[in-house]
């Protein structure tokens, strides 16, 4: 049976969603796991961080700590003899030894090679991690949200979407 225009639609708007919620094409999402954060989930007003959001819980959390921001770094050397573990800096030429280091940087920059300014690991990462880092994919995520004071639109609509 033929789909009508309205369910059509429909589908449409829950494909495109679904893309946009993945932030990938539905060719490279795998059906088995693209809802697997659905379990961590959670609605209403608990979700929300007043007081200052993320940052303020983060600044709270890190109390105490040495934090370094925005700071470029070249490489990372786990000591085997139990020294700790050495960040090279690329801006400073610093080199910061700690017991711990928590590394957050974009994907494209673990999946570039040292030589082409991505980060050198000393050991090297094993084979497995190396090969699920080049596996991984990302796209383009946007979010825009607009407030009007007086709706120009006919009330029976419910969300806007490109095939609205």
């Amino acid at each position: 049976a033929e789909a009508d225009s309205d369910t059509e639609r429909a589908l449409q708007w829950h494909l495109a969603n679904l893309e946009f919620a993945c932030a990938a094409s539905l060719e490279s999402v795998s059906a088995a796991e693209w809802d697997q954060d659905d379990a961590f989930d959670y609605d209403g007003d608990h979700v929300l961080l007043p007081d200052g959001g993320y940052q303020a819980l983060l600044m709270k959390m890190a109390k105490g700590l040495d934090v370094r921001l925005n700071t470029t770094v070249a490489g990372i050397e786990v000591r085997c003899d139990g020294s700790g573990i050495r960040a090279v800096c690329v801006e400073s030429n610093e080199v910061h030894v700690a017991d711990a280091l928590v590394l957050t940087v974009p994907l494209g920059v673990l999946q570039t090679p040292p030589e082409a300014g991505g980060i050198l690991f000393t050991p090297p990462l094993p084979p497995r991690k190396l090969d699920s880092i080049s596996r991984l994919g990302f796209g383009l995520l946007n979010k825009v949200a607009l407030w009007f004071d007086v709706p120009f639109w006919a009330h029976a609509i419910a969300a806007a979407s490109p095939t609205a």
